[in-house]
């Protein structure tokens, strides 16, 4: 009995062991790209400071979207979306609106800054790699100044620039409170349908069709598509 109970004691220390390495592992992999992330911002504002006709609020859309990154883990804490809200405006001086930020765990809603984050970061070294700086500085943060209208803003220039079709709806066409219900959908089909990546266009329309709801919405083709988009962008 003794033999068996020290047998169980070590499995419990053994396995706890490989939870902590693991743990140190993600740790050591989070700091490794947050030093990477950081070197593309300054290599980001860099090259914005050499630019001579970029978009009033480029300078202050990066800036905000570096801040939510270095705060990353802190706001996906917090739990309460008018308080999460509150938090990034207090931290980027940018307005978030409704819809801005909508996952229910902090897992989830540490993906979701990321996906915000990285919608910079990609769109930034795509222009660096095909050389259309000068365009994208001028033309991919000209939009409205709320912190939604931004990121949409950067996600259509994105589009536009890799000849997407489905042209991406504004976040300010949106009605904030569809959105959020569109995303809710999403995230139900994914649940239902037991879904490791996100549905696709045609899949996602099946699912709307069976509500009975958004009968005006499917009927408009391109429409459908920009909100779409727009759905996989908060996800």
């Amino acid at each position: 009995m003794k033999q068996l109970q020290l047998n169980i004691i070590l499995f419990i220390l053994f396995f706890s062991n490989l939870l902590v390495f693991a743990s140190d592992d993600l740790i050591l992999e989070d700091r490794i790209n947050e030093k990477k992330y950081l070197q593309i911002f300054r290599e980001m504002k860099s090259d914005l400071s050499r630019s001579k006709d970029a978009a009033t609020y480029a300078k202050s859309t990066i800036e905000g979207i570096e801040k939510l990154y270095k705060k990353r883990h802190f706001i996906a804490k917090i739990s309460d979306a008018k308080k999460r809200n509150a938090y990034i405006l207090k931290t980027t001086n940018l307005t978030p609106e409704e819809g801005f930020s909508v996952r229910k765990n902090e897992n989830d809603r540490l993906k979701e800054i990321m996906e915000k984050v990285d919608t910079l970061v990609n769109s930034y070294k795509d222009a660096k790699k095909n050389k259309r700086l000068k365009t994208y500085f001028r033309d991919a943060f000209n939009s409205d100044p709320c912190f939604n209208g931004r990121i949409s803003k950067l996600i259509q220039h994105i589009t536009q620039m890799n000849n997407i079709t489905g042209v991406l709806e504004s976040y300010e066409v949106i009605d904030s409170k569809l959105a959020v219900k569109l995303l809710e959908e999403m995230q139900e089909l994914k649940e239902i349908q037991k879904l490791k990546v996100t549905p696709s266009k045609d899949q996602f329309k099946k699912h709307l069709e069976t509500k009975g709801t958004y009968d005006d919405l499917l009927k408009n083709e391109q429409k459908f598509n920009g909100i779409y988009n727009y759905v996989v962008s908060g996800m």
